[in-house]
């Protein structure tokens, strides 16, 4: 968990959506965040936001972005900008799981019509986050997140 530790400051987002993925669907939803995006849609630096993670994997995410930015908050739904919340990083073979506290395995949320996968890696000394998610088992949407450490 020490690598994960610390604050950690938005600097860059981009994100496809609506993806009519090949193949399975977990394949899609488990992305790895060391992965880079081959053609993004959005694209851009971004700053204002913060992930801070605790030597006991808790985390939390506040803090308003300078400019229109689009993610998924705690329940799973779409919100301009960066979502307030926290829960646990769960480290699994140096990727971090950010899930809530009603969520466990890899999960952040499951609810039958929506499944999201929220997770990250230290990639050159940064925190890349990557927000996979699944709607209707066969459209996808991922958003990349880089941070710089404070």
């Amino acid at each position: 968990m020490e690598a994960f530790s610390g604050a950690w400051r938005l600097g860059h987002w981009s994100a496809v959506w609506a993806v009519e993925f090949e193949g399975p669907a977990d394949e899609f939803l488990y992305q790895d965040p060391a992965d880079p995006l081959a053609r993004p849609e959005d694209d851009g630096e971004v700053r204002g936001s913060t992930l801070t993670i605790g030597l006991d994997g808790s985390f939390s995410q506040a803090g308003e972005c300078d400019r229109p930015v689009l993610t998924y908050d705690e329940h799973g739904i779409q919100v301009s900008g960066m979502a307030g919340f926290g829960g646990v990083v769960r480290e699994d073979n140096g990727r971090g799981y950010l899930l809530t506290a009603a969520t466990a395995g890899r999960l952040r949320l499951g609810d039958g019509d929506t499944r999201i996968c929220d997770s990250a890696r230290v990639v050159g000394g940064r925190l890349v986050r990557t927000i996979c998610v699944i709607t209707d088992e066969c459209y996808g949407d991922r958003v990349v997140l880089v941070y710089d450490r404070s």
